[in-house]
């Protein structure tokens, strides 16, 4: 009797960890995302059938079309010396016209 209620509490907290673990993304999971590029289903399961990836998925869904990028509309200008120091400015600018500097 006392090895099968033993078993019975094996069983029950390993069916516990298994179910417990088994949502693996999603809101279900704190919002983590499925490895390797795999969808993340209504339920917070990862995988890549059409039940993960239409009706409800949640992240890295494929799509029959590929949504179309935005392209960044390049903001124009700005202030140089935000990316490099003024003196390697002056010293890069010695060479514009530099010919031998161009392969």
């Amino acid at each position: 009797m006392a090895n099968t209620k033993l078993s019975c509490l094996i069983l029950s907290l390993l069916t516990f960890f298994l179910v417990t673990k088994a949502e693996q993304c999603g809101s279900q999971a704190n919002g983590a995302r499925c490895p390797n590029n795999l969808c993340c289903s209504k339920f917070g399961f990862c995988g890549d059938t059409d039940a993960y990836c239409k009706d409800g998925c949640q992240s890295q869904c494929k799509s029959s079309t590929p949504t179309p990028t935005t392209p960044t509309t390049p903001s124009g200008g700005g202030d140089v010396a935000r990316l490099i120091p003024q003196s390697l400015f002056d010293q890069m600018l010695k060479y514009r016209n530099d010919g031998s500097l161009i392969d």
